[in-house]
């Protein structure tokens, strides 16, 4: 019962927002969300499909050396580019 008293005071308030800005149709809004929709069910299967498929497989896993990747710097030198 609740959710039906929130939705109708919902829609009153749509339409009053609707009926006080003429840039806002009802129509336009449903285009709106019909588009934020599909791209949302276009990319998010693709998003977790990614992020499982390279988890899955673990990537290349490097170890650190220091010594590798800060071969500029040796002793009281510095790098150029600092």
């Amino acid at each position: 019962m609740f959710v039906i008293v929130l939705l109708v005071k919902h829609r009153r308030e749509f339409k009053k927002v609707v009926a006080s800005n003429s840039a806002i149709s009802l129509p336009r809004f449903l285009r709106l969300t019909g588009l934020a929709s599909s791209i949302s069910a276009v990319t998010l299967p693709l998003s977790i499909y990614t992020f499982v498929n390279a988890n899955r497989v673990g990537g290349v896993y490097y170890d650190y050396s220091w010594s590798v990747f800060h071969s500029f710097v040796s002793g009281s030198e510095t790098a150029a580019c600092i």
